[in-house]
């Protein structure tokens, strides 16, 4: 759950890796569209989808009461639902006050 890694494309088998990559994808096809730009948040179904990405490490992020218990922490679940793209549920930081506690 907390580190749902994806497969890739050009093997015959899924191979996890890291979220680290499409999430700055995610971060930075965000923070170039217009309008908006770096003052929408890179998350949701629309603004936080992950192209390209074929599953999850693990099923348990598609379980609403497992990712409840990571987002009070300020962890942003990824998940995906029924008929949904997988995206990225949430922009926080781990900072909760002061400057930049969203991304």
């Amino acid at each position: 759950m907390l580190n749902p890694s994806r497969g890739v494309f050009g093997s015959a088998d899924k191979i996890p890796v890291a979220p680290s990559g499409i999430l700055a994808g995610v971060y930075s096809r965000t923070d170039s569209a217009r309008p908006g730009g770096v003052y929408d948040p890179p998350a949701g179904i629309d603004k936080g989808r992950m192209f390209g990405v074929l599953g999850f490490e693990t099923d348990e992020v598609l379980e609403e009461r497992k990712r409840d218990l990571v987002y009070p922490k300020r962890i942003n679940p990824l998940t995906t639902g029924p008929g949904l793209p997988r995206y990225i549920d949430g922009s926080r930081t781990l900072k909760g006050d002061g400057n930049f506690p969203y991304v």
